[in-house]
This record gives structure tokens, sequence and C-alpha cells, in this order.
């Protein structure tokens, strides 16, 4: 091989290395923005996300948090667990689903800790940055069945002006203005009269646990109602609770109607650290669910090798491919004389032989080479020398083959043509 064709590989493998680095490169700055997450994911870095939770209490222990990707039903609750869905919508489809029920059994039956924190959809307005990015995400993820405000409100005016609705319609127009969370008995009210006068901070109940901060930033409409005295009210907004516990079987349900404290906006400007240690206990080990925000994990070749750490093996991998480009581009002994001589010599030959058995192969086919020859002999001179007899006998081997090429080997009929050519 000549050195043009070593250069060419060695700038084709340096080429694809780049390429590779870069769209590696690429992909890192495309993912450290953040925002391709859904709001309050806890692998979002804006401010809308929740990643410098998830960060701050990894570095305070390695097993104090972790996420969940495995659908609930796969999901382990014990009493040293908090399980938090953050970022909930208030439609109440995802907390009424069947795996929610699971998990709220094992909650029950094993203890543990279930931490529901909601999202703002409308009401009071929020001065958070890139809330109108969070209302445009959901406009755009909305369904075409799904009314807007607007209808909604026009829908409510003219069934309020019928005269002849009954008693199973007025239920139902009530029931537009409130979401059924997932407990009995307790739901979620957007707050119709929200304006920018209300109050931007939620007070402390006096029968609240001791340690927790008087007030908390409040940014969220929503609020919370409940008629079962096992709920039991921890702050309130507008003398209305929006963070709610109580005991469930073995472990305790927590309700927070706004998820605004646990993004990343909220601990750098309104931190509420003795909330979160109340939220969160210390002693126990956060999981913080990401597959309501619609994320799965698929671990590839690249997650396997690191799950079954098989470093060394692509090392191994990586070092023998490099010696395979070096031993092809490269050549390490020096050959002599006599080796170059004997090299150039015997190509001439093998080149010109194996051109010619290459020619033959592509250009005949084996059923027709016994006809080629013979056809090509009959008009050499060579067979004007041999008896008519002769040649009608080789003629008539020929009309064998030709009949059944498939039962008879052509080397074998050409040696017996050739035996009949010398004995003539």
């Amino acid at each position: 091989m000549s050195a043009v064709p070593h250069r060419s590989i060695a700038v084709v493998f340096i080429g694809i290395m780049l390429f590779a680095v870069g769209l590696t490169r690429l992909f890192q700055m495309r993912f450290s923005a953040g925002d391709i997450y859904p709001a309050y994911s806890s692998l979002r870095s804006d401010p809308l996300g929740m990643q410098a939770l998830y960060e701050g209490l990894h570095a305070l222990g390695g097993d104090s948090v972790r996420r969940n990707f495995l659908p609930l039903k796969q999901v382990e609750m014990t009493k040293g667990n908090t399980y938090l869905f953050s970022g909930l919508v208030v439609d109440g489809a995802f907390q009424n689903s069947t795996g929610m029920h699971h998990l709220l059994d094992r909650v029950s039956e094993q203890g543990g800790r279930l931490v529901l924190t909601y999202r703002p959809k409308s009401g009071k307005p929020d001065t958070r940055r890139g809330q109108d990015k969070m209302d445009r995400d959901d406009a755009a993820q909305k369904p075409p069945s799904e009314k807007g405000p607007a209808s909604e409100q026009a829908g409510r005016e003219t069934q309020a002006d019928r005269s002849d609705a009954t008693d199973d319609d007025d239920a139902e127009l009530a029931a537009e203005k409130e979401w059924i969370g997932l407990m009995p008995a307790l739901k979620l009210n957007v707050t119709a009269t929200a304006t920018e006068s209300l109050a931007d901070s939620a007070r402390r109940q006096t029968d609240a646990p001791a340690g927790l901060p008087d007030t908390i930033t409040w940014r969220s409409p929503l609020t919370l109602i409940s008629d079962e005295p096992a709920w039991c009210a921890i702050y309130r907004w507008m003398d209305t609770p929006v963070v709610m516990e109580r005991t469930w079987g073995q472990g305790v349900v927590v309700v927070v109607a706004d998820s605004f404290l646990l993004s990343n906006e909220g601990l750098r400007t309104n931190r509420a650290s003795a909330f979160l240690a109340w939220l969160f206990p210390p002693d126990h080990t956060l999981v913080i669910d990401e597959l309501h925000h619609g994320l799965h994990r698929q671990p590839g070749i690249a997650g396997l090798m690191r799950k079954y750490r098989l470093y060394g093996v692509t090392a191994a991998l990586i070092v023998l491919a490099v010696l395979i480009l070096w031993r092809r581009a490269a050549v390490f002994v020096p050959h002599s004389a006599e080796t170059v001589w004997q090299a150039q010599h015997a190509a001439i030959g093998a080149e010109a032989v194996q051109g010619w058995v290459n020619l033959v192969q592509q250009h005949i086919h084996s059923g027709r080479l016994i006809d080629v020859c013979h056809n090509a002999w009959r008009s050499s001179e060579a067979a004007e020398r041999l008896s008519a007899e002769r040649l009608d006998q080789i003629r008539q081997l020929v009309d064998d083959y030709r009949s059944a090429p498939g039962r008879k080997d052509p080397v074998t009929v050409y040696r017996t043509i050739c035996e009949r050519i010398k004995q003539g």
C-alpha cells in the first residue's frame, strides 16, 4: 500500500474524530441550557427547573436524593423515603391514575412521605421569569378538545342564562370551577378574584409544627379546600389553606398548591430552608419523580457499559482499533532488496494470470465454458488436422454436456476432449 492511501485513511479518521467531538459538544451545550425538559423537572437548569434542589441535596450525600423514571407500580416505599411529585397540573388526570393509587396503597401499608406540589394555570399574575414560556408550552400541549378561559366563561354565561337549567346542570357548572384532587374531600380551587393587591406571602397556622417560618413566599392563585378533619392546614393564603398535611395509614401525605419554592429561582430569591427541611426530612431519602413529566430512561450501549462498569473492555477495544489502523498505515519491518525483487516479479505474473481469470469469470458463464472453448478450437488450424470421425466424437461430447450441464463436471469433459485430440 502506497503512502497516499495511508494519508487518506489518516485524514478520514481525524475528520471522523473531529466530527464526533463537535457533535458531542453541540449536544452538551444544548442540554446544558435545560429548557428542553418540562417545567419543575430536576433535570432543568433554568429558573423554572429544580436542578438546584437536586444538586444541593446530592452534594450533602449521594444517597439522600435520587430520580425515578420507572412506572409507579415498580416503586418501593419505605418509612425512610420521601416521594415528590412536582409541578402537577390541576386537571387530576395523573393524580387519579392506577399507578398513583398503587403508590398510595404502599404509603399506607409500608409508610413513607408523599409530597404533591402543583403549578399555577391561571388567576393571579406570576412575576417569575419564564412563566410566559411555561404558559405557551401548556397551550401547545393542550388537546384541541379543551376549551380556553374565554370559551369556558362564554359557555358558563350561556348555561347560566338558560331558564330551563336543571339541578344537574347547576352541579356540573359548579364543578368547572374546581378540580377534584387526589384525595377524597380535597379540592384545588383557583381564586377568581386574585389581583396584584393580594398578599404575596402565606402565613403559618398556630397549630403547625414548630420550627417552620412564620411566612413563606406565595405566587400561585391555587388554594386547597377540604371538609375532612384529617387534613391539617399548615399555611394559609388569603385565609384559605395552601399547604396541608394528613396521615395516610403508616405514612404521611403533604399537598402544596405551588412549586415555586422548589424551583431554581425560588431557591435563589426566596429560599425557605426551614420549610424545605420540614417538607423533606433530612433523615429521609428524597425520590423525585420524573415519570409524570413524560421522561423515560432508555439506556443505550453507553448506559449499559456504565452500569456494568465495562471501562476496561472499552479501553482495550479502543487500543486495539488504534493498533490495527497503525499497522495498516505503517510498515514496522523494512523490506530487503531481495524481498522487493521477488515481490515485484511475482506480482507481474500474478496480476496477469489473476486478471485473465477475473475476466473469464465475469464474462463467461460456467455452463457455456465448454462451448466457448470448442468454438474457439474449431476456428483454429489445429482442428483441421483431425479426421472427420474424431471431430464428430468431440462434437458429441460437447452436445452431451450442453444437454445436461449441471450433471457433468466441465473439467472432466475438457480433459476427455483433450485426450481424444492427443490420440488423433
